[in-house]
């Protein structure tokens, strides 16, 4: 179903748009399904960038399952234009983006909720060169601190309200899997709370900062020099796992 949306979107639209996926939902596959659609039906190329190498290798090898290759462009791994299928890391393509032409088609963005100015420069370079270029991003995350929604119109064609999302990068939401269904459906484990624990270490008085992170000597002084306190957290820890998976 996600796939049936995305494909129906990118037939008749150019705006940007995105799919909401819990860990789980198998984004990796779905990102290979589409562009398997693509190659299949434009004969055009797909540059699929995520963030990182093991996201890379990932992508690319639940694409090759299709029984399409596929080419790498990741400093770490290789540089190759080969295949009309190319996975890569924002940098090394960014670094190289004179190298990427008008016969791509789509840019898919694993982690899209991290639309970096590299990556918003790699799509505005190739859609120089292809003004029909359309961009998808898959997350687990869409929303962000500080800035809300990453897209303008939900699931149901409704506009978020602007307090909701500030200049969000895209226009629709197209599909949405969150994790209660996947734990419904059996793909994810139910969580349990066990309320009856050993004393934890005291992180109430930490606040993040204007750039939303922790200051480290706080964190310092929470954690460090704690081993007794820690060993008993583990062994709590090993006395109610025992048993289980």
């Amino acid at each position: 179903a996600a796939v049936d949306a995305a494909i129906d979107w990118i037939k008749r639209c150019l705006d940007p748009a995105v799919l909401d996926l819990a860990t789980g939902a198998g984004k990796s596959f779905i990102i290979a399904l589409i562009a398997k659609w693509i190659q299949e039906n434009t004969g055009k190329k797909t540059l699929v960038l995520a963030p990182s190498k093991e996201l890379v290798e990932q992508d690319k090898e639940k694409f090759m399952s299709t029984g399409y290759p596929a080419s790498v462009y990741c400093a770490s791994i290789g540089r190759c234009l080969k295949h009309p299928v190319v996975f890569g890391t924002p940098k090394t393509v960014g670094n190289a983006i004179d190298k990427f032409g008008s016969n791509f088609a789509c840019v898919i963005i694993d982690e899209g909720d991290g639309v970096t100015p590299t990556v918003k420069n790699i799509i505005n370079q190739i859609r120089q060169r292809n003004p029909k270029l359309r961009v998808l991003g898959l997350t687990a995350t869409p929303y962000r601190l500080g800035t809300g929604y990453i897209y303008a119109y939900d699931q149901d064609d409704k506009p978020m309200h602007e307090t909701e999302c500030i200049e969000p990068y895209y226009h629709k939401l197209l599909y949405r899997v969150d994790a209660h269904e996947l734990i419904r459906r059996g793909y994810l484990t139910p969580p349990h709370a066990d309320l009856d624990h050993v004393a934890g270490y005291d992180a109430e008085h930490l606040e993040v900062n204007a750039q939303g992170k922790f200051n480290a000597r706080e964190v310092e002084q929470v954690f460090e020099g704690k081993g007794r306190l820690t060993s008993f957290i583990v062994a709590d820890v090993v006395q109610k796992s025992y048993g289980r998976n």
